[in-house]
This record gives C-alpha cells, structure tokens and sequence, in this order.
C-alpha cells in the first residue's frame, strides 16, 4: 500500500513538472518571437538613423565646399555673421 501512494505522489510530481515545462518552453518561444520583433525594429531605426546622419553629413559637406569655394574667389565672410539661407546670399556679400 505504502509503495502505491509513492509510485502515485510520483506520478503526481512528474505531471506537475511536464506541465511547468511546457508552460516554460511557451513562455521561452514567447520571449524570442517579441526579441525577434524588437530586432528587426531596432534595425530598422539604425538604418532610418545611418541614411538620416549620411544626409546631413553631405549637406555639411556641401556647405564648407561652398565657403571654400567662397574664400578661393575672395567673398570669405564668417559662417556666423552669413545669414544661413541659400549659396546666393553668400556670393552676394555684405
């Protein structure tokens, strides 16, 4: 009698275990499938976030090559007092 109610208290035990596993391993593909989700999101925030930098950095580019370009001919005027509208404005002078 007393090894039956072992082997059922067993049995018992095993059932709980198999189902807390199963519930583990759901809460587990659960987990990836959103980091899974995140990642692609996330990558697709550092390319809108790569392509957004690359454009301002020719904008900046562009815009020393044209006070350069302005110095070279002798219309050489200080960004900061140049008023920041169009490439004319430099070449128009003071």
């Amino acid at each position: 009698m007393l090894l039956l109610q072992d082997l059922e208290r067993s049995l018992a035990a095993q059932k709980t275990l198999l189902q807390q596993q199963q519930e583990t391993e759901a809460e587990s593909l659960e987990l990836q499938e959103f980091l899974q989700a995140e990642k692609l999101t996330l990558g697709d925030a550092l390319r809108d976030a790569e392509a957004e930098v690359s454009s301002w950095c020719i904008i900046c580019s562009f815009s020393v090559l044209l006070y350069v370009y302005d110095c070279m001919n002798g219309q050489c005027y200080s960004p900061v007092n140049t008023p920041a509208t169009t490439h004319a404005s430099f070449s128009e002078g003071p």
